[in-house]
């Protein structure tokens, strides 16, 4: 019996917090729409910056020229792990 008990009190307790954070996260964006002067959504659209266009990247990297010991890897000159 008070293992049910503690059960459903943190399962309650648990509900509770949940609960309260979610109005903690709704009164933060009340308050900082109340901050922030109203703009209409037009305006609000325009100022988003738009994307750059991407470069073709079809085309593949260069791969380096440095031996795997010169990129600072474990690995020595041959490639190979060093013991």
């Amino acid at each position: 019996m008070d293992d049910r008990l503690i059960n459903e009190y943190i399962k309650n307790l648990a509900a509770e917090v949940q609960s309260l954070k979610m109005e903690n996260i709704l009164l933060k964006t009340r308050l900082g729409i109340l901050a922030n002067p109203a703009q209409p959504e037009e305006a609000q659209e325009e100022e988003q910056p738009q994307p750059e266009p991407q470069e073709d990247w079809d085309e593949q990297p260069e791969a380096p020229k440095l031996k795997p010991a010169e990129l600072g890897s474990a690995r020595n000159e041959d490639g190979n792990f060093s013991n």
